[in-house]
């Protein structure tokens, strides 16, 4: 929101925001929206949501403030503009997949793809019109918010989080993290960032950028449900999972941890939170069917916290390391020039939701005016209606957005490989030589190829089937249409050739067009793409390191895969909303990986004792009458 920095892929749906400078604010209780004057909640418009949505969010975007209403759907995102003055709907805008909110910026709104489709795109508001335009990123991440004049990006797998510039959309630097954990929630301003982790969930965790001696982290006494910011403030608030409390934290320490002992004075126990600025400095409680109520932050008790301190270390020059923190800094170079996806774009197709348009909504809207306040002019009237526009947010191809080092290359010229990337390739190189000089009467030595060879281990192979892998990745490499079966014979002979070997039983290779290929999945594996079935964090081994079991977790397999990762000591394979399970099983034994699936999923499932594959059950009950045993 206009006041929010803290963000998270796992976070409920956002309905409750706080305009930037904390005059208004606006909640989403079912499918009606309230909003609100501050401090004093005098009742301003009442904006009907679409029922049919699956979910509706709310964002404030610049100055003054206009109300974004995110209504997200199962295969698509309608995003709409409205100014509250009126009310009147400016604009409307398409995504051609379902989004998340990820944080807002000033007149920028950062917005993330969920389930397979991924990607992540900058909604701007320019001249009272919506504009989307691609983030060039590789991976969904596991958490997004704002800091200062930025966007800040946990990146799935990478122990690492980004700053985003909103207007470039390109990344701006690195932030190492100190130890592998999944991020649920991120945020900071322009002195320090934040992140609360999946591993420890009852605590805040700071990443000092100018170095005050600030504490490193602060550990509240339950879990942490919410924790609501502002981008340019340093005081957070949190809500706890178990007893409703809320409490303040100054991460920069002019002040202690403070918290509202009785949040059931104000109108029952909150649901959601929002931090006020500006205006007044104060908490706005929200809760399904009761009121909303605003504190201010002189009725919070001040009351002591465990927290951390960083030993404060001599400036260094330049932003090698974040301050006290020992967090690696480093710049991230742009990738290419971004595709835009927002005017010009056709309109999406009609899903046949059969709702009206918002603006058709606004117009039946009724006034509601707070007692000794003048209401505007009659509201009845059908606001004008802006052209619609559409925008794409499927997953960018790979780019060099996530390389690190400096400087800007020239976007016309082709960047120099780097020592370490020419040195990862060079088994490529030789693969393809090998591969050019197989002649029709000879056949060479192939090379010792230390990809080829963990791939075989992973996929217990023998080893004298490798040269087969490296006949047909070389041809691949080489831009050929899969090999003969007379090529593959001559290497590891007529049954795997024809279909009757191990690689065709284990679903290594695919036989078509009397032409043999490898597998799609291993393919990938050996280009060092991305997973085509989930999300993969961890560091492989050559084997998938433990056989079934269960954990308890609701929500998206990734979020869950760090801690799994963690506790296996190896890489996991997430399954994405709709895989086909079997898919994301046989690409995760060819990363070498344990496969993260749903405990639905196991009617679909062939395992053996030795499988590598975690299945996540929605309750303790689901999870005991597997027998497995727990990871955790």
């Amino acid at each position: 929101m206009g006041a929010t920095t803290g963000g998270s892929l796992a976070r409920r749906d956002q309905h409750l925001v706080v305009a930037a400078n904390g005059a208004m604010a606006a909640y989403c209780d079912g499918d009606q929206i309230e909003v609100v004057a501050l401090p004093g909640l005098e009742a301003g418009v009442t904006i009907a949501a679409d029922p049919d949505a699956v979910a509706t969010e709310l964002e404030w975007l610049g100055n003054p403030p206009r109300l974004l209403v995110v209504s997200r759907y199962p295969d698509h995102t309608t995003l709409y503009l409205v100014e509250v003055e009126g009310p009147s709907e400016l604009a409307e805008l398409r995504l051609a997949v379902p989004a998340i909110l990820g944080g807002v910026i000033g007149p920028h709104a950062l917005l993330i793809g969920v389930g397979a489709a991924g990607g992540a795109s900058v909604v701007t508001m320019r001249d009272n019109q919506l504009v989307s335009q691609q983030v060039p990123t590789r991976v969904a991440p596991s958490a997004t918010g704002a800091a200062g004049a930025l966007f800040i990006a946990a990146i799935a797998g990478a122990g690492a989080l980004e700053e985003w510039d909103p207007a470039s959309r390109q990344p701006r630097r690195r932030f190492k993290l100190p130890r592998p954990a999944l991020v649920t929630a991120v945020g900071g301003s322009d002195r320090l960032l934040w992140i609360t982790t999946a591993l420890e969930p009852a605590l805040v965790e700071t990443i000092p950028l100018v170095n005050r001696g600030q504490a490193r982290s602060h550990a509240l006494p339950e879990p942490i449900a919410q924790v609501a910011g502002h981008p340019r403030s340093d005081v957070i608030a949190c809500l706890g999972a178990d007893s409703g409390q809320v409490w303040t934290i100054d991460l920069e320490g002019r002040t202690g941890p403070r918290v509202l002992d009785d949040p059931d004075a104000h109108a029952g126990v909150p649901t959601e939170i929002a931090l006020v600025t500006g205006r007044s400095n104060g908490l706005l409680l929200a809760g399904a069917g009761r009121a909303l109520a605003f504190v201010s932050l002189d009725e919070l008790v001040e009351r002591r916290l465990s927290a951390t301190v960083g030993v404060v270390s001599a400036a260094t020059p330049g932003p090698a390391v974040a301050p006290a923190t020992g967090v690696a800094v480093d710049p991230v170079e742009p990738g290419p020039a971004d595709r835009s996806a927002g005017a010009g774009s056709p309109p999406g197709p009609d899903h046949g939701s059969g709702m009206a348009s918002l603006a058709e909504r606004l117009a039946r809207l009724r006034r509601v005016t707070a007692p000794g306040r003048r209401g505007p002019d009659d509201p009845d009237a059908t606001p004008a209606r802006a052209p619609t526009g559409s925008a794409a947010m499927a997953t960018p191809a790979p780019t060099a957005a996530l390389a690190v080092g400096a400087g800007r290359p020239d976007p016309g010229a082709t960047p120099p490989p780097r020592e370490a990337d020419a040195a990862r390739s060079r088994w490529r190189d030789e693969l393809v030589r090998w591969g050019q000089r197989l002649g029709e009467d000879e056949v060479a030595p192939g090379p010792a190829v230390a990809a080829i060879h963990a791939m075989s281990q992973r996929l217990g192979l023998d080893p004298a089937l490798e040269p087969c892998l490296a006949l047909l990745y070389a041809g691949h490499l080489l831009g050929r249409a899969g090999a003969a079966p007379y090529e593959l014979a001559r290497l590891g002979g007529w049954d795997e050739a024809l279909g009757r070997g191990l690689l065709a039983a284990r679903g290594i290779v695919v036989h078509r067009d009397s032409r043999v290929w490898l597998a799609p999945e291993v393919t990938r594996a050996l280009d060092e793409l991305p997973a085509m079935t989930g999300v993969e964090v961890g560091a492989p081994g050559p084997v998938p390191p433990f056989g079934p079991c269960v954990i308890v977790h609701q929500g998206p397999l990734r979020l869950a895969a760090m801690a799994c990762a963690e506790a296996l000591g190896g890489a996991v394979l997430a399954a994405s909303d709709g895989a086909d399970p079997r898919a994301a099983l046989r690409e995760a034994r060819v990363r070498g990986a344990t496969a993260l699936v749903p405990v639905a999923a196991l009617p679909e499932l062939e395992l053996t004792d030795g499988e590598a594959v975690v299945l996540a059950a929605v309750n303790d009950a689901e999870a005991d009458a597997l027998g497995l045993p727990r990871l955790y």
